[in-house]
């Protein structure tokens, strides 16, 4: 799994911080539906219905970061959609990004409903969230929020 997900890599940043900011702006305006519907049939309903019942509702992956109360199950599909941009051979966003989104929805569950939605070891999940909150592309609402979570994982029952 640490590898799947692997923040260090050999390979030189491919993408200068202007043009990952750029896209991961783009990324939060994006509507989760349509980005969700590639894990499966049935999902983009799925992820229609529970952003809709959200109050407010929540259509982006903005919207569902800046959630102060998010619905853990659209967070659950979210970090599925973005360990699957991870696995894929085709690279149709740079790692770093699906690697922020990722970390992203694992921290709004820990910060913003005090819920674990990841069986990373909780070091794993420590370090992840390290590397969003340091990332300089990140808008200053994600870092907080990653800091958020750091916080929050030390409440958690059995995760120190």
């Amino acid at each position: 799994m640490a590898n799947l997900l692997q923040l260090v890599s050999e390979e030189p940043l491919a993408w200068r911080p202007d043009e990952l900011e750029a896209m991961l702006k783009h990324q939060f305006q994006a509507e989760l539906a349509d980005d969700l519907g590639v894990l499966g049939p049935g999902v983009a309903t799925q992820a229609r219905y529970l952003g809709a019942e959200a109050d407010p509702p929540i259509r982006t992956f903005g919207e569902l970061f800046a959630a102060r109360r998010p619905p853990v199950k659209l967070l659950d599909l979210t970090k599925r959609f973005a360990k699957a941009c991870n696995r894929s051979r085709v690279r149709a966003v740079p790692r770093e990004l699906s690697s922020a989104v990722y970390y992203l929805s694992i921290a709004a569950a820990l910060a913003r409903c005090q819920t674990a939605i990841s069986r990373l070891e909780v070091g794993e999940v420590r370090k992840g969230l390290h590397w969003l909150a340091d990332r300089t592309w990140l808008n200053a609402e994600s870092r907080k929020l990653a800091r958020e979570a750091l916080a929050a994982i030390e409440e958690l029952p059995g995760k120190r």
